[in-house]
């Protein structure tokens, strides 16, 4: 007997809170036009429509009923019903968008199955910045929406991070990918703030030591008192392409507190490190080009 698949997909994040995608597989393809019913959960209007090409029939739908596990069914002339289960979550993300390193992101209770006005509520952005707090208002279709926002860091490499919303006893979860710049990154110990900017040299690097030598009369040996290795001082080349690279580097390295040097490059270390002195010179004598290289001296120094 042919067969009838249901699938159910929340767009809570993309559409709103409460929509969700209901879609009916059929195997083999019933023929274009095959009348079919949707009913969504127990109780519900029964639906009608027709199969598509390929077997297929999605239907978006606003789901106002209480939070908890549900079951959908389809029927198609001619095959098999099929069923699907999907859940109405009691704390979901009505918005969930990222612009640049920005993430905004809405929570909002079931309007069957919510908390009550007043509920406080926080959102751990995943990334070790503290957590930020709110309240929920009337959990209704047209209020009790908490908006949060928050930037990420600068880093080179896309790096993703688990936001999570907590309101009473429920909580939700999502997964956000916050894209790199693809050029090395200066950037202080705290705050969102950074240059991009390209490492065009960094020399060789010496670890000194304090040492002392003392010759004693009678042996071959002398006595050796040395130090712990010292980390070591040296001049980057940066580059940066544009004024607001050049002025974003400088604001960074006007900064007395240690700096953090993030490399897109396996082969050149993250490193900690306090500016001594910053030298930009113009890379061509043509009036119109902003592009600097800045040599860098600096100081490495242990992560605060």
């Amino acid at each position: 007997m042919p067969t009838t698949e249901v699938t159910i997909t929340s767009q809570a994040a993309e559409k709103g809170y409460g929509w969700f995608s209901f879609g009916v597989l059929t195997d083999p393809y019933a023929d274009v036009g095959t009348a079919a019913t949707l009913t969504m959960n127990a109780g519900a209007n029964v639906v009608s429509g027709q199969i598509g090409v390929f077997g297929a029939w999605f239907y978006d739908s606003v789901r106002r009923i209480s939070a908890g596990p549900k079951t959908a069914s389809c029927t198609v002339a001619g095959y098999d019903p099929g069923t699907g289960s999907w859940n109405v979550e009691a704390l979901a993300f009505s918005r969930f968008a990222l612009a640049d390193r920005t993430l905004t992101a809405e929570a909002k209770w079931c309007v069957s199955g919510g908390g009550p006005s007043g509920t406080d509520a926080d959102v751990d952005w995943g990334d070790g910045s503290a957590k930020q707090t709110g309240t929920m208002t009337a959990p209704t279709w047209t209020t009790g929406l908490l908006t949060f926002t928050h930037t990420y860091p600068l880093l080179p490499t896309a790096r993703t991070y688990t936001v999570k919303v907590t309101s009473g006893a429920q909580n939700v979860s999502r997964a956000v990918t916050v894209p790199g710049t693809g050029r090395a990154v200066v950037r202080p110990a705290t705050g969102t703030t950074g240059a991009v900017v390209d490492i065009q040299q960094w020399p060789d690097r010496t670890f000194e030591r304090s040492n002392s030598v003392l010759p004693i009369v009678g042996r071959r040996d002398p006595v050796v008192l040395v130090d712990e290795l010292r980390l070591p001082g040296s001049t980057i080349t940066f580059l940066t392409l544009t004024a607001a690279e050049g002025a974003a580097l400088l604001a960074m390295l006007r900064t007395t507190g240690p700096l953090q040097l993030l490399s897109p490059c396996a082969g050149v270390e993250d490193t900690w490190f306090v500016p001594l002195d910053a030298k930009p010179a113009r890379l061509t004598n043509n009036g119109s080009d902003v592009r600097r290289l800045w040599d860098v001296t600096i100081q490495e120094v242990a992560a605060p």
